[in-house]
């Protein structure tokens, strides 16, 4: 019989399919372990990340009202209203024994600089508020955040001194003080304050 007859090279290819089927076996096995191993690695990553910065999903933050007296807003130019006193007024509402100049300037520090956009975005979107009053959760300052994370009864911990830690204690106590789920931290970008940084901002900060 010939070597080049159809019979013949039915045979080796027959007899091929043995190694053939193994080899694709093999050949799928593999491709399924790496894919095992791809997403257990990227389970494993997340995991890590996610306890090493688990924190910055919260943010720190303060109720307070705002009172907006008719004598201290132009309801013709809204823009000339200096927003930044008004959050800074009712803080001083909580503590109106804070008279001097620096411990005035330590207690406006407790709440995030985005707190007077808020204010303003609020009155211009809302101008029949004028006279009345509003009740805002503001961000507070980054280093706020971070006391209060590490462990607020930690006296040494933080950059804030004595008199902002017991400030925050009494808002703390007064249930002023309050935390919510960090949005910015997938919506927005780098940032100066800390603590409106999204996710670049925050990863670029912890290097």
């Amino acid at each position: 019989m010939s070597n080049n007859s159809p019979y013949v090279n039915t045979e080796k290819v027959n007899a091929s399919l043995p190694k053939r089927y193994r080899s694709q076996r093999r050949f799928k096995a593999y491709g399924i372990v790496a894919i095992v191993l791809a997403i257990s690695v990227l389970g494993l990553l997340l995991g890590f990340v996610f306890m090493i910065g688990k924190s910055a999903f919260e943010q720190t933050t303060m109720t307070l009202e705002v009172q907006f007296d008719a004598d201290r807003i132009d309801a013709n130019n809204l823009g000339a209203t200096n927003y930044t006193d008004l959050v800074r007024q009712s803080l001083r509402d909580q503590f109106p024994d804070v008279t001097s100049r620096r411990d005035k300037r330590d207690l406006y520090s407790l709440v995030s600089s985005s707190a007077e956009y808020e204010v303003r975005a609020f009155v211009e979107e809302n101008p029949s508020v004028i006279g009345g009053s509003h009740t805002f959760t503001f961000l507070a300052s980054s280093d706020v955040d971070v006391w209060i994370k590490a462990g607020s009864q930690d006296a040494t911990s933080g950059r804030m001194n004595e008199n902002e830690k017991a400030w925050v204690r009494t808002l703390q106590e007064r249930g002023i003080m309050g935390s919510q789920f960090n949005s910015a931290f997938f919506e927005k970008g780098d940032s100066r304050e800390p603590e409106q940084a999204g996710i670049w901002g925050a990863i670029m900060g912890s290097f």
